[in-house]
């Protein structure tokens, strides 16, 4: 983990780094860092992704955004790389209910 990453992780619980690449060229990618999202952002994800799945992860790349190359926000190819690469961000444990 390079000093950028460090610094970011001292401003959240858990940071994670997400690499879309720019061009077929190899090493030539943007780079973002992303916070765990809130229960509220969780929420609003939860309520859109059925019917505007695309929206749904935009929303959350952009609430849990916290520093990088913006490019991956502004340039359409590349915010839907990075939005293939969210699933981590939204997954659950899975409990166990059992009748007693």
């Amino acid at each position: 983990m390079n000093n950028k990453s460090n610094e970011i992780k001292k401003d959240a619980e858990k940071v994670y780094e997400i690499q879309v690449p720019r061009s077929s060229q190899e090493g030539d990618v943007a780079t973002g860092f992303l916070k765990k999202p809130s229960r509220k952002v969780l929420a609003a994800f939860l309520s859109k992704v059925g019917a505007d799945p695309l929206g749904a992860y935009e929303l959350l790349l952009k609430n849990c955004w916290m520093h990088g190359d913006e490019e991956i926000l502004n340039d359409d190819e590349l915010l839907l790389g990075a939005c293939s690469a969210l699933e981590p961000l939204v997954s659950f444990r899975q409990g166990v209910l059992k009748k007693i």
